[in-house]
């Protein structure tokens, strides 16, 4: 089984919460192998099998999941 590394830039993430928010979407998904995010860099590191799921489908997956905390937090999305 071969893994394919998938990096993100992030520059709508700007908090914590929405850290936790991409993580907790993220770790629902079998086919990650590791999933590393760092605020600082505005970087979401993903390692999928055999590549799975398309990177566009995880880049939806994680603006939709920053949205919704900025939403609830009244910010607004951009």
């Amino acid at each position: 089984m071969n893994s394919h590394m998938i990096k993100l830039k992030q520059t709508n993430m700007l908090c914590n919460k929405c850290v936790l928010h991409v993580l907790q979407v993220l770790t629902k998904i079998e086919e990650i192998q590791e999933l590393e995010v760092d605020l600082n860099k505005k970087l979401v590191k993903i390692v999928i099998k055999d590549k799975t799921i398309a990177k566009e489908s995880l880049v939806t997956m994680v603006n939709n999941a920053i949205e919704g905390i900025r939403s609830q937090k009244g910010i607004g999305v951009y």
